[in-house]
């Protein structure tokens, strides 16, 4: 059974394995398997550089995958909008965020086309 660990969790296995904890007892600790602790260690560094480089590090940890953006130009357009109505203390629904990417995107592949 696949197992889909949080970003937080992955930082916190590495943290223990920094700390000199062996795999044995993470993997014990965290009930998952040896191979997965292994797994994340072999991944340490592009683990750490996608919550270094995440502009919003507390909502990223709470994420399962790493995965790039299929446009920069978009992620930079919505995350600024995003910061704008943080700042202008708008609250945001998951699918306000889903309805102004979606508005972005159409306008961006109109203009192209």
């Amino acid at each position: 059974m696949q197992n889909n660990i949080t970003l937080n969790k992955k930082l916190e296995i590495l943290k223990l394995l920094n700390e000199g904890e062996s795999v044995n007892e993470v993997a014990r600790r965290m009930a998952l398997s040896r191979s997965t602790i292994y797994t994340i260690q072999r991944n340490k560094s592009s683990i750490i550089d996608f919550y270094k480089g995440a502009n919003v590090p507390e909502i990223i940890g709470k994420f399962k995958r790493m995965r790039e953006p299929n446009s920069p130009v978009m992620r930079k357009e919505l995350y600024s909008w995003f910061v704008e109505m943080r700042n202008n203390n708008t609250s945001n629904t998951d699918e306000t965020v889903l309805v102004t990417a979606n508005t972005m995107l159409n306008v961006d592949i109109h203009e192209d086309g």
